[in-house]
C-alpha cells in the first residue's frame, strides 16, 4: 500500500536549509537499512527519513503511513542506487556500508558529515568510495 514514489528531496544540512536540497532516487523494491537498525526495529514501527513509515515483518518492509510522530524512531536508508563506500577509521578498521548517490558528485578532499558516524573526508574514487574518517 505504499504510495509510489521515485525519488525524495532532503536538506544538504539540516541547520543551514539555504544550502539546498538532494535528490534521493528511491526503488520500492529495493531499500536498504543499517542491520544494527534492522535488528533492533524488526516488528516495530519507524520512519525511513524524507521517505514514509513501516514496519518489518522479516525481510519485508511493510508500509503503515506518513505521518510524523516525535516519539518514533527514524532512521537513514539507501535504495538500489546506492553507492558502495569504505570508511577508514584511525585504529586501522575498515567499515563498509552503502551511501547515497549523491556522494559520488563529490570530489577528492572533500569533507563531508556522515550522520551517526561522523566528520570524513573523500580520498579515492572508483568502484568504491573510500572515506577517511576525521572525528565525531
Amino acid at each position: 500500500n505504499a504510495p509510489k514514489i521515485r525519488s525524495v528531496f532532503e536538506p544538504l544540512h539540516l541547520e543551514f536549509p539555504e544550502r539546498g536540497k538532494k535528490r534521493i532516487p528511491v526503488n520500492m523494491n529495493s531499500i536498504y537499512i543499517n542491520k544494527t537498525d534492522y535488528k533492533k526495529l524488526n516488528r516495530k514501527e519507524f520512519r525511513l527519513k524524507g521517505l514514509f513509515n513501516l514496519r518489518l515483518g522479516g525481510n519485508i518492509g511493510i508500509y503503515t503511513n506518513n505521518e510524523i510522530k516525535r516519539s518514533m524512531q527514524k532512521i537513514q536508508w539507501v535504495s538500489s542506487d546506492y553507492k558502495k563506500i569504505r570508511i577508514m577509521m584511525p585504529n586501522g578498521e575498515t567499515i563498509k556500508g552503502f551511501g547515497e548517490p549523491a556522494i559520488e558528485k563529490l570530489k577528492i578532499g572533500s569533507l563531508l558529515q556522515m550522520e551517526r558516524v561522523g566528520f570524513g573526508r573523500i580520498d579515492k574514487k572508483g568502484k568504491e568510495i573510500i572515506i577517511v574518517f576525521l572525528h565525531k
